[in-house]
This record gives structure tokens, sequence and C-alpha cells, in this order.
């Protein structure tokens, strides 16, 4: 769901109702997933941090992301 979160680029306001329609099958956890890093870094944020920045802070910032809401998804999922 992260990665789907991260190509779609959706609006956060279409956010929340794509992801009641994957609630049945991908259960809570991975659309909090999907709701948090959606928002965070999408397809046309890295486009656009790529363009700003340097590649290794991107890189960096991008693993970082991704790092942080898989741990917060996975410690909810373990409650």
């Amino acid at each position: 769901m992260m990665l789907l979160g991260f190509l779609l680029s959706l609006c956060s306001e279409a956010d929340a109702f794509v992801a009641r329609g994957f609630l049945d099958n991908f259960g809570p956890y991975g659309v909090i997933a999907f709701l948090i890093l959606g928002p965070m870094m999408d397809l046309k944020n890295l486009i656009l941090a790529f363009g700003f920045f340097k590649k290794k802070f991107v890189f960096k910032l991008l693993l970082i992301i991704i790092i942080v809401v898989f741990s917060i998804c996975y410690l909810l999922a373990l409650l």
C-alpha cells in the first residue's frame, strides 16, 4: 500500500475515499500507510525534490520517510 500511495499521487482530499475502498482488502494498517506516505512523498513531490535538491539528499529523505511510516504502521499492528 505504501508503493501504491507513492505512485498514485492523489490529492489529500481524494486519498480518504480511495483508501476506504482498499480497507476490506488490505486492512487498517495498510490503509494507514497509504494515507501517511502519499501526502508526505509521492511521485510528483519526488520529481520536484530532484529539481531543487541534491540526489543524495532526496534519496536519504525518501528512505527516512519510508522507514518511519513503515515503523509506525508496524508498531500499531503489534499493539
